[in-house]
C-alpha cells in the first residue's frame, strides 16, 4: 500500500473532557487533492481486496505510535482504538500479526 495512506488521530475524552487517547482513522493524503476522508477511498479498496492490507497498514502505525507514547510519562496512559473493516475483524491471524507488530518494535528498541 502506498505511504499516502495515513493514521489521522482522532482525540478521545472522558467524561471530564481529559485526553484517554485517540481513534485511528485511515486518511489518503493525495499529492493533488490533499487529505481525503475514507468516503472517497474505502468503497474502491474493498472492491480491489486491498481493504485488509489498508486496515494492517494503519494497525502497524497505531502500534507504532503506541510504542512512541510508552516511553513518555505524559502520554503512556494513552490508548488508541483502531477502525477495521469487518473482513479484517474476522481475519483468523489478526492477533498474531498484532503481536508480530509489537514483536518488531520491541526489536527495533533493543538493536
Amino acid at each position: 500500500m502506498s505511504e499516502e495512506f495515513i493514521p489521522y488521530l482522532q482525540p478521545q475524552l472522558d467524561d471530564t473532557g481529559r485526553l484517554v487517547g485517540a481513534e485511528v482513522l485511515a486518511r489518503w493524503q493525495h499529492p493533488q487533492r490533499g487529505l481525503l476522508s475514507p468516503a472517497a477511498f474505502v468503497e474502491v479498496a474493498e472492491h480491489a481486496g486491498l481493504i485488509e492490507t489498508l486496515d494492517l497498514q494503519m494497525l502497524q502505525k497505531a502500534c507504532h505510535q503506541l510504542a512512541l507514547w510508552h516511553h513518555r510519562s505524559a502520554t503512556a496512559s494513552l490508548s488508541l482504538s483502531v477502525n477495521l473493516s469487518a473482513r479484517s475483524s474476522i481475519r483468523q491471524t489478526l492477533s498474531i500479526e498484532c503481536f508480530r507488530f509489537w514483536s518488531e518494535l520491541a526489536q527495533t528498541r533493543t538493536d
